[in-house]
């Protein structure tokens, strides 16, 4: 499973579509709060721009989510920032990320 913001680096956005919180965002702080439960490894290189923070699955449901749909191939129509798409990868042989 890759971390968004590696994936987005391995695509070569080099982080100008990503905004860290910068402590004066009023809309996102309460989700900067819940950065832990939101990625278990936030600091190991997540990056989530603003809608990012209002979309993104947390990590512990998107794990039960995966396991439900174990199956071989799956389509996840709505990555965004790619919580479920990465527990999908641990759970199924093939994901394809829209």
């Amino acid at each position: 499973a890759v971390a968004p913001a590696v994936a987005c680096r391995l695509l070569a956005c080099r982080g100008a579509c990503h905004e860290q919180w910068d402590g004066r965002r009023r809309e996102t702080h309460k989700y900067w709060k819940q950065r832990y439960h939101l990625f278990k490894s936030f600091d190991k290189g997540v990056l989530l721009d603003r809608e990012g923070w209002f979309s993104v699955t947390p990590q512990a449901i998107a794990r039960h989510i995966a396991r439900r749909c174990q199956s071989d191939v799956i389509i996840d129509a709505f990555t965004g920032v790619g919580g479920n798409a990465i527990q999908f990868a641990r759970t199924c042989s093939h994901v394809i990320a829209i």
